[in-house]
C-alpha cells in the first residue's frame, strides 16, 4: 500500500459488521432449543405410552383427561422441534446476510487502500497528506524494475507479426563501462506501419532481477528467429 484515504468510518463499519457476523454464525450453529426441544417430546412420548400401557392392562388407571393432557404435551414438543430448526433455518439465512455485510465492510476498506499493482520505485508524489482526491487522480508513478520492457523499431521487411513469441537478447552497457547481456521474448510486434520511415514498433519483456538495467538506458537487441 502506498496511499490511504481517511478510513476511519469505514474501519468502525468493519469492527461492527464483523461482530455481527460472528454472533450470527454462533446463534446458527446453536442446537441447544432444537435437542432440548426433542429430548422434552421424548420425555412426554413415554410418559404417554406408559400410560396407554397402563390403562390396556388395568382399565381406566388413566383418566381421559390425563391422555389427552400427556398427548398435547407430545404434540407441543413436535411444534417446539419445528420451531427450533425453523429458527435455525432463519439464522443461517441472518449469517449470509451478515458475512455479506462485513464482506462489503472489507471491501469498501479496499477501496480507500491504494496499492501499487507492481513492484517496484515510487519516483514521483503528486499529492501530499490532507490534500484533497478525486476518483481517477494520479497520486504517485512508481517504476517497475524487476522486468523491464524493450521498445525498438524494425523495417517493415523484418518486423513481421510472428515475432511474437521468439527469443531475443538485449545489449547494453553499465555505468562503469561494462557489457550487459540480458535474455527476453518479443511480446508484441504492431500491425501498422510508419508512413514516413517503413518501421515497426516492436516490444521485448527481459527479467531484470539483479537491477543490472535501468529504464530509460538505451540498448540493442537482436532477435533469434
Amino acid at each position: 500500500m502506498i496511499a490511504s484515504l481517511r478510513d476511519e468510518d469505514v474501519r468502525l463499519l468493519v469492527d461492527r459488521t464483523q461482530t455481527s457476523a460472528e454472533i450470527a454464525v454462533r446463534e446458527f450453529e446453536n442446537e441447544l432449543n432444537e435437542h432440548y426441544a426433542t429430548k422434552s417430546t421424548e420425555v412426554a412420548r413415554a410418559e404417554l405410552k406408559r400410560a396407554m400401557e397402563s390403562n390396556a392392562k388395568y382399565p381406566k388407571t388413566v383418566s381421559q383427561t390425563e391422555l389427552d393432557r400427556l398427548r398435547l404435551l407430545v404434540e407441543q414438543g413436535e411444534l417446539e422441534i419445528k420451531k427450533a430448526q425453523h429458527e435455525r433455518q432463519i439464522a443461517g439465512l441472518t449469517s449470509e446476510i451478515r458475512q455479506n455485510e462485513y464482506q462489503t465492510a472489507l471491501d469498501q476498506l479496499t477501496l480507500r487502500q491504494m496499492s501499487a499493482p507492481l513492484s517496484g520505485m515510487v519516483v514521483e508524489i503528486y499529492h501530499r497528506p490532507g490534500e484533497w482526491v478525486q476518483p481517477g487522480d494520479a497520486v504517485a508513478r512508481i517504476i517497475r524494475l524487476d522486468r523491464l520492457r524493450v521498445e525498438g523499431f524494425l523495417p517493415a521487411s523484418q518486423g513481421k507479426l510472428s515475432l511474437v513469441g521468439k527469443p531475443a537478447s538485449v545489449y547494453a552497457t553499465s555505468e562503469d563501462g561494462q557489457p550487459i547481456e540480458l535474455t527476453g521474448e518479443v511480446v508484441f510486434v504492431s500491425p501498422e506501419i510508419d508512413p514516413i520511415n517503413a518501421q515497426v514498433r516492436i516490444w521485448i519483456e527481459i527479467d531484470n532481477a539483479d537491477l543490472q538495467l535501468r529504464p530509460g538506458m538505451t540498448a540493442s537487441v537482436k532477435v533469434r528467429l
